[in-house]
């Protein structure tokens, strides 16, 4: 007996990373034992897309100083092959938050309230999904945010001299940076700077000839 006409299910799987991100069309041919082409399906419009998307940090600047109010994070995200379905900026604050970004012509945008934000350095991380969910999490930055004042005490606070540029000594403490621009001011009237003084570092001003003390 010679059976004809049989219907036979087979499944198999393919690796797409083989093929590079696009628009394919799949063609399956049947044939029989002879070698003889007895069917073919096409289906169209198969896509591929293994990459993920492209992020790029406009706003703010790796870091860069707040101390509060509203902050724009700005971040713009490109698919080549498929659409960008959402994109989430974390936040490390303690236990640390995220908020979903808004998306205006390839911009994606959120507002941060720095006052919510702890101080100290924090970290903002993008994560940019597309429609096939290939996720981009390696773009970041981070920031410093800091409200409170360095502490300045005066070493030597009480002399007598005839030296019009004396050498004022001085030390600040501050828990956030490690250097300050540090400036000295006699009688309301701006007398020495010190860019970059040292965090809990005896430092010293002096006056120059042109701003002596009189």
């Amino acid at each position: 007996n010679t059976t004809k006409n049989q219907t036979i299910f087979t499944n198999t799987s393919f690796d797409t990373t083989l093929l590079s991100d696009g628009v394919y069309n799949l063609t399956v041919n049947a044939s029989n034992s002879t070698g003889t082409t007895i069917g073919n399906i096409t289906v169209t419009g198969i896509t591929v897309d293994n990459t993920v998307p492209v992020v790029t940090i406009l706003v703010p600047a790796n870091n860069s100083n707040y101390t509060s109010g509203l902050q724009a994070f700005n971040v713009t995200v490109t698919d080549a092959t498929t659409q960008v379905s959402s994109v989430i900026f974390q936040f490390t604050n303690g236990t640390g938050f995220n908020i979903t970004a808004t998306n205006i012509s390839g911009n994606w945008n959120a507002n941060v309230n720095l006052s919510t934000i702890t101080e100290g350095v924090r970290t903002m991380t993008v994560f940019a999904n597309d429609t096939f969910n290939n996720i981009n999490r390696t773009e970041s930055i981070t920031f410093h945010v800091d409200r409170t004042a360095p502490v300045v005490s005066l070493i030597n606070v009480s002399f007598n001299t005839t030296d019009r540029t004396p050498v004022i000594y001085y030390n600040f403490t501050d828990n956030a940076f490690a250097t300050a621009n540090c400036t000295l001011y006699f009688n309301g009237t701006h007398v020495a700077s010190s860019v970059a003084a040292p965090n809990r570092t005896n430092n010293t001003l002096t006056p120059t000839t042109s701003q002596a003390l009189t």
